[in-house]
């Protein structure tokens, strides 16, 4: 652990006792179930500073999947600010929280623990990979439950999109909120975010809410989403195929169906590895490879990630009665063709025009032939593709404007993230500790200064995307990259003429390739000296 500033020595002292944790209920009464983006609001009115360590959340729906939660916090209330992230700092998040159920506490330990001076702050917590259950309030602002340090005011909820849902309220967010009393001035508090992070899924989706799908073409334009085949997943790019005119005679599938294996003449490679030679056509806008799948019209996010192979050029609730449904080999080109023409939509006079081209080579085009695609009468209709079998969930995405993608193997490599190990009170020596160091890594170093860039300065003309500087260099300390985390013992001085100084750092860590310049940055840590 390497030296900085002036000795090596123990930790500092212990916090002192509090009322912690504050905690409000998880008997819910309501919730909001989608899987991506519920947002629940609610203010702290801090009497004394604190240090959030750890958060018990209740999740709807059943135990068990991994999800993400984010933490944003603001100075004053979040009345009227939950539609834009504008004054909102991500204080904290927590990648790997695995859902106890609903009205069950769900311990949601934070990696980097965060600060709260006093005053009123709004707290925002968003939830990615499963629902939020809470509780119907009294008034939002209403004082809900207390502890010596702090008070509990309702506040609302929101389904996605993220600082612009449609707020419900008043609302209690079911939780426990753990911490340790900052016992003076003395503070270490996080700001910014770090850079470095990298996250690849092998699934992606888009959910198109009522009368907003926009992949629509025509069959002498068709619009079209090609999938070409890696090595390890796919590059999702516009296509350039042109329209199949099916000449097969219909498939006879009644309303919420799936057909007989359809025979494709050759071994196709499947999304996640193996191969099928048969794929089965749901009437509702999705097939199956390699195995038969159930026919449902409600598309749901955590059925195309846990069941079977899946592909959805667009997933609704479809009627087959209207229309035809075809599947044509075309041995001569290696390939075979899954088309729903003009079949109608459940509950509109709409109909919908689309095709899946599956080739040879592992290769697949989603083709869109018709514009009066509308979702009316759907709750929404999704596109995308999955291996199934309990693939980690990519978030909703714009397709229209994020393509191309690469898919490929899930993983999530977190941010380079640095933290306070104590507040700075005078006399006392810490370690300041970066963590998620990258494998490629050589070494770092622990950056220091007096001038604190809140927002950061963006590093992205030196070759460092999504990298900032949140302080100036005025004293650095170099350390060894190994093992994925590395410390710097920070000496606080003991004279009483440091009251008051405030101390801005940060790490940064050279690690080749992971950015033109192969150097990336935390977050940034304040530290402000005081005696207690």
């Amino acid at each position: 652990m390497p030296r900085a500033f002036l000795l090596c020595a123990a930790l500092a002292a212990p916090f002192a006792a509090a009322q912690s944790p504050l905690t409000t209920t998880f008997a819910s009464s309501t919730f909001l179930a989608a899987t991506t983006g519920v947002t629940v609001y609610f203010d702290l009115d801090v009497r004394a500073g604190v240090q959030i360590n750890q958060m018990d959340v209740n999740f709807y729906g059943a135990a068990g999947p991994q999800v993400r939660i984010e933490i944003w916090v603001r100075n004053g209330t979040h009345v009227g600010n939950n539609t834009s992230n504008t004054g909102w700092t991500l204080a904290a998040v927590s990648n790997t929280v695995t859902s106890n159920g609903r009205n069950v506490a769900t311990p949601m330990p934070l990696p980097t623990p965060f600060t709260l001076q006093p005053g009123l702050h709004g707290v925002a917590v968003q939830h990615f990979g499963a629902g939020a259950a809470y509780t119907a309030g009294t008034g939002v602002g209403n004082i809900y439950s207390s502890t010596a340090e702090m008070d509990f005011r309702q506040g609302g909820a929101s389904n996605p999109p993220i600082f612009g849902g449609t707020q419900n309220a008043p609302r209690v967010m079911n939780c426990s909120i753990h911490y340790q009393p900052l016992g003076g001035f003395a503070s270490a508090t996080v700001y910014g975010a770090g850079c470095g992070g990298r996250s690849e899924f092998e699934s992606y989706y888009e959910n198109f809410p009522t009368q907003s799908f926009d992949l629509g073409g025509t069959a002498a334009s068709p619009n079209t989403v090609m999938h070409l085949r890696t090595a390890t997943g796919y590059v999702v790019m516009p296509g350039s195929g042109t329209w199949f005119t099916p000449v097969s005679a219909p498939i006879a599938l009644a309303n919420e169906t799936v057909s007989p294996a359809q025979a494709l003449g050759f071994a196709f490679p499947m999304p996640g590895g193996g191969t099928a030679n048969d794929v089965f056509v749901c009437d509702n806008g999705y097939l199956w490879l390699g195995a038969a799948g159930i026919a449902d019209f409600t598309p749901a996010v955590n059925e195309l990630l846990t069941q079977g192979v899946r592909l959805a050029p667009c997933w609704m609730s479809l009627n087959p009665a209207i229309g035809s449904i075809h599947f044509d080999v075309d041995p001569s080109n290696n390939a075979a063709y899954v088309t729903w023409l003009n079949v109608g939509e459940t509950g509109s006079t709409a109909t919908i025009s689309l095709q899946v081209a599956l080739f040879g080579n592992g290769d697949f085009e989603y083709r869109y032939a018709d514009e009066t695609i509308s979702t009316v009468g759907n709750t929404f209709a999704l596109v995308g593709m999955s291996p199934g079998g309990g693939r980690m969930d990519p978030g909703n995405r714009d397709l229209s404007a994020s393509l191309p993608l690469i898919t490929g193997p899930d993983q999530v490599t977190p941010d380079l993230a640095f933290a306070a190990a104590a507040r700075p009170v005078l006399g006392t020596t810490f370690a300041l500790t970066t963590t998620n160091i990258p494998a490629t890594a050589n070494f770092g170093a622990t950056l220091f200064g007096f001038t604190q860039f809140q927002t950061g300065i963006d590093l992205t003309s030196l070759g460092m995307p999504g990298c900032y500087q949140y302080t100036s260099i005025d004293a650095s300390v170099f350390f060894l990259a190994a093992g994925g985390t590395a410390s710097t013992l920070f000496a606080v001085p003991s004279s009483t003429a440091f009251v008051g100084v405030q101390v801005a750092t940060q790490s940064a860590v050279f690690a080749p390739g992971s950015n033109a310049l192969g150097v990336i940055t935390s977050n940034g840590v304040e530290l402000r000296l005081d005696v207690q």
